[in-house]
């Protein structure tokens, strides 16, 4: 089965049970109390969970929740963040005290250590060697000392397009800021790796018939 993210954040329920807050308009919360510790079930669940995720190829950012404060909500970390495309993420209100709590600058930070991706697409010649095409892109990213090994680079066949194949590559870098100037650093040496691989970019091209509607 496909997925949808190469990446995903879990937030560990350490200090999990019903929150005294919300448990009056949450029907997913239980009143009735177990002999069991309820943190200690979420916790093996947990764990199951994140085994399974990354068994399926999703990188899981698992990150205990060390707030000095009470949060029992700490798992949910969906109800107040949310990511999108540029490397942006969106931090939401929340109603309940507890739950305010939980927006710490410590987990933005956690996650800003695992680096920013950046997608390279560049198109080869049919006529080009694809093993060559992977060792040439491949060694531009080794060669660039602001790309990450690790996670470690990728290089897709994305599209078998009009007039190439078209190939990604994919490496983290560990500054945002540095995103655009990365970018432009590892085309220009694209560029030049291809040259000397002697690796064809290749423009569309066209044939043109036309049609004589009176021979002689």
């Amino acid at each position: 089965m496909k997925h949808f993210t190469s990446r995903i954040l879990m937030i560990s329920p350490d200090k999990f049970r019903n929150n005294e807050l919300t448990i009056s308009d949450n029907s997913f919360q239980s009143r009735v109390s177990e002999n069991i510790s309820i943190s200690d079930r979420a916790i093996s669940e947990f764990e199951r969970l994140k085994e399974s995720i990354s068994n399926r190829g999703v990188n899981v950012h698992a990150i205990s929740d060390d707030s000095e404060f009470d949060t029992p909500d700490a798992v949910f970390p969906n109800n107040w963040i949310s990511f999108h495309h540029s490397n942006r993420a969106v931090l939401y209100p929340m109603s309940a005290l507890n739950r305010r709590f939980e927006r710490k600058s410590s987990a933005l930070k956690k996650l800003s250590d695992q680096g920013i991706k950046i997608d390279i697409e560049v198109g080869v010649s049919y006529s080009s060697n694809v093993e060559t095409v992977k060792k040439a892109l491949n060694e531009v990213a080794q060669e660039n000392n602001e790309v990450l090994m690790m996670p470690k680079p990728e290089i897709f066949l994305t599209k078998f397009g009009d007039s190439s194949w078209d190939m990604m590559l994919r490496i983290w870098i560990p500054d945002g800021k540095r995103k655009i100037q990365v970018t432009s650093d590892l085309n220009f040496a694209i560029v030049d790796k291809f040259r000397q691989y002697h690796i064809e970019i290749p423009f569309p091209q066209r044939d043109v018939w036309f049609k004589n509607s009176n021979p002689s």
